[in-house]
């Protein structure tokens, strides 16, 4: 019993087959109210800490309580919004059609 038995080898898991998932695109940030002025205010989806209103400088609330499913209304100092409407898109103005009496007098 003196000799020591040969150690065993350390087994190890072998790496697997590397999957690589599609990159999703980052969800849109939240539309908010302020209730203090009503101003939109929009909370990205990796917000952290404080969350305050652009325009009053209001203190919101966290953004743990913005981002929570469902969000935690009442801890909050904002209400739900709705998303703003698409900017509409600027037409070119109409051509006027050619009439033979605008035109400039020959010299």
């Amino acid at each position: 019993m003196t000799e020591d038995r040969p150690r065993r080898p350390i087994l190890s898991l072998k790496p697997g087959a590397r999957v690589n998932l599609p990159d999703f695109p980052a969800p849109p940030p939240a539309i908010w109210k302020c209730r203090p002025c009503g101003a939109v205010v929009e909370v990205a989806h990796n917000a952290s800490g404080v969350i305050r209103c652009g325009a009053c400088n209001a203190r919101l609330g966290k953004a743990e309580d913005f981002l929570a499913k469902p969000p935690l209304i009442e801890k909050l100092r904002a209400r739900p919004g709705k998303k703003p409407p698409a900017p509409v898109k600027p037409t070119a103005p109409a051509a006027r059609p050619f009439r033979p009496h605008n035109r400039p007098p020959a010299s």
